[in-house]
């Protein structure tokens, strides 16, 4: 990204190290998270310098990193809109989708759309695995789901991980990770 860009981290997690760096470049970073240990683990592991507790913004419970300029929203992802946190050059999501049910992913890229400026960009990370395991975040899938005239969705990459040391020992096979660049038309 060329210049200051607003970069949105929907349900970022806890190791989020992608926050920083993109803050360590002068962008204006807001991260989106529900669950407070993994908002604690963002200072925990010191990714958003000095990081603290800002307080209460409508819906959400906002923590701030003033060296970086970070924000990270503790809150409903679905509760956000454009008037509370702004709209975005890019968005950063890396598998936070595979965590809302299926029946919900309409409405997680609605709220997304909502968020994103005309032309926006957004790369997309999702996993899949044989079985009932994240089935619904392949390829396929996300097609259905970012679809219609107000999307562009180009799969990248899909690569084979189930050797990987991080999922040997879950009992899954044909695990796979997907990439995306999705565009707000």
């Amino acid at each position: 990204a060329t210049g200051e860009q607003r970069i949105l981290f929907p349900l970022c997690g806890g190791l989020s190290a992608e926050m920083g760096a993109f803050a360590a470049m002068g962008h204006r970073v807001v991260g989106v998270e529900y669950i407070r240990a993994a908002v604690d683990t963002l200072a925990l592991y010191d990714i958003l310098p000095e990081f603290q507790e800002e307080g209460w913004r409508e819906n959400f419970l906002v923590h701030h990193s003033p060296e970086s300029g970070a924000l990270v929203a503790e809150g409903d992802f679905f509760a956000a809109t454009p008037e509370e946190l702004g709209t975005f050059d890019k968005v950063f999501e890396r598998c936070g989708i595979t965590s809302v049910p299926k029946a919900r992913q309409a409405e997680y890229a609605k709220v997304l759309h909502s968020l994103m400026k005309p032309g926006a960009t957004m790369l997309m990370e999702t996993m899949s695995a044989s079985g009932d395991t994240y089935n619904w975040c392949t390829p396929e899938e996300m097609e259905k789901v970012f679809k219609g005239p107000e999307w562009k969705i180009e799969a990248l990459e899909t690569t084979d991980v189930t050797a990987a040391v991080a999922y040997t020992n879950l009992n899954l096979t044909d695990v796979k990770v997907h990439n995306f660049l999705i565009t707000r038309v």
